[in-house]
């Protein structure tokens, strides 16, 4: 976000001891309210000692995972997020990087992870992300659940690096291992799942352990979005709902669901701070993450690192693209052993300068052939860099209905009907999330010439995009809707609804 606030230089690091930070009040408060609740689940059992036991055993594991729980990300970080995805997983499958992770727990350890720990895990792995993801009751329907590609490779790197955080709890005097199952699954959001077989005391064990997991890894509040939604705004001075954390966390405790499962809950009277954190999160996520600088720059960040690998494969190494990205974003490359990507390129610790480094390469060689689109030349030069067209949905709206200037018969061919060609490319070249034509969608419209979206009106508008763009424009797309959603607001026409595209 320091493109668009120069003063937010904070970092990973930061962000991962703020996340320790309120690590350690989310599980103090969940403890403190948990012992009444305990006592009326499992009558027989003493909730003070139960819940010691688990304190004691799971405290320090549970740090370390808030710690650690983004050692894995690339550089520029969620932008080249998806860079660790060699390749796309078919509904219903694994990635090539989860697939990787799967072999090393397997192969593992059995003095640091056992047999059972492995099975079960792998059980669990392959139901919530793999196989039987489609049956997960809260996932969204048109997309397949799966760790972020980051949290993947922050579970290899520290089944990697298990010796040294071993050897680091026992030279502080600690007498027990870090907990290394329950520490993976923390850091990819992998619950515990409960068999009819389990005993009420294993049920009730396992539904602590997958509280502590959500508080750190969930799809609604936990520490990890609490700290960056106020680090955020703290260091870019970016005017954001105030979040009272301290009573958010103090509040916290525990309830049972009708299916057994036990999840994080919040008391009453934190009502007023889960408000605040949602409508900061939707205020974040509006005027930050989709503002169309962010955009822009995201943009063309990926098509300069695509253009630095074309370069290293045709200039380098004489291997394919996709070959050339898989040793590029790999654990060795984020280690201090490297990887040597080229007779003459062997890179270390891999992070942001290195990709500067090798984009300002493909501009001095003066062999930047493959920028087409002169991508590295407006990166690196602020005088080259293209102006948003409008900057908000509500901008976007008004330019398309209620302003009257010449371009609004042409703004209003492209939301009303070409907006349903447009869809994510999934190819090896893909880096830059952009939007496409959907060549099936445009296939199955060419074939129906007595519809509304008759193929010369089709042509008519493909043609007015190209006359209105032309090389002077670049598009692109921040969906505002729910896909699932998606072809309902098509069918009622509700363009705007839909999506916001930003045109620079």
């Amino acid at each position: 976000m320091s493109i668009l606030y120069p003063s937010a230089k904070h970092d990973r690091f930061s962000h991962s001891i703020g996340t320790y930070h309120l690590g350690q009040k989310a599980f103090d408060g969940f403890f403190t309210n948990a012992a009444p609740l305990i006592f009326e689940n499992i009558s027989n059992l003493s909730p003070q000692k139960f819940l010691q036991q688990r304190r004691d055993n799971y405290r320090d594991s549970f740090l370390l995972a808030c710690l650690l729980h983004d050692v894995g990300h690339a550089p520029f970080s969620h932008t080249c997020e998806d860079l660790y995805c060699y390749k796309s997983p078919k509904s219903g499958q694994l990635s090539e990087l989860e697939e990787d992770l799967l072999d090393k727990i397997m192969n593992f350890d059995i003095s640091y992870f056992s047999q059972s720990e492995k099975n079960e895990f792998e059980a669990d792995f392959r139901h919530f992300f793999g196989n039987n993801s489609k049956d997960i009751k809260d996932k969204d329907k048109d997309k397949d659940l799966h760790p972020a590609p980051h949290e993947t490779m922050s579970a290899l790197i520290i089944l990697e690096k298990y010796d040294l955080f071993k050897k680091c709890f026992t030279d502080s005097g600690q007498t027990k291992s870090p907990l290394l199952d329950f520490i993976i699954r923390a850091i990819l959001g992998c619950t515990y799942g409960v068999s009819h077989k389990d005993s009420p005391e294993c049920v009730l064990d396992k539904g602590i352990r997958n509280c502590l997991i959500l508080l750190l890894n969930s799809k609604t509040v936990d520490v990890d979005k609490l700290d960056y939604i106020a680090r955020d705004s703290l260091m870019s001075g970016y005017q954001n709902v105030v979040l009272d954390n301290e009573r958010l966390l103090s509040s916290l405790c525990y309830v049972k669901k009708t299916e057994g499962d036990y999840v994080p809950a919040f008391n009453k009277s934190a009502l007023s701070v889960l408000n605040n954190v949602i409508a900061a999160k939707n205020s974040q996520a509006k005027w930050i993450f989709n503002h169309p600088i962010t955009v822009y720059d995201h943009y063309l960040l990926n098509r300069c690192i695509v253009t630095v690998l074309k370069h290293l494969a045709v200039n380098g190494s004489h291997v394919s693209f996709d070959e050339i990205k898989k040793q590029m974003f790999d654990l060795s490359t984020l280690s201090k052993e490297g990887n040597k990507i080229t007779t003459e390129c062997r890179i270390m610790l891999l992070s942001d300068a290195d990709i500067i480094y090798l984009i300002k390469q493909v501009l001095s060689s003066g062999n930047g052939a493959g920028d087409t689109e002169g991508a590295v030349e407006e990166f690196l030069n602020r005088g080259a860099r293209r102006s948003p067209v409008w900057k908000s949905k509500e901008e976007y709206c008004y330019s398309l209905y209620d302003n009257t200037d010449k371009d609004n018969k042409i703004r209003r061919q492209i939301s009303d009907f070409f907006m349903p060609l447009i869809t994510n490319v999934t190819g090896v070249e893909d880096l830059s999330h952009s939007q496409v034509i959907n060549e099936a969608y445009y296939n199955e419209i060419m074939s129906k010439k007595d519809t509304i979206y008759g193929a010369d009106l089709l042509l008519n508008i493909l043609n007015c995009l190209k006359d209105f763009c032309g090389d002077q424009y670049i598009f692109d797309f921040v969906f505002l809707i729910p896909k699932v959603n998606y072809q309902n607001a098509i069918d009622n026409k509700i363009i705007e609804n839909i999506y916001q595209p930003y045109l620079f």
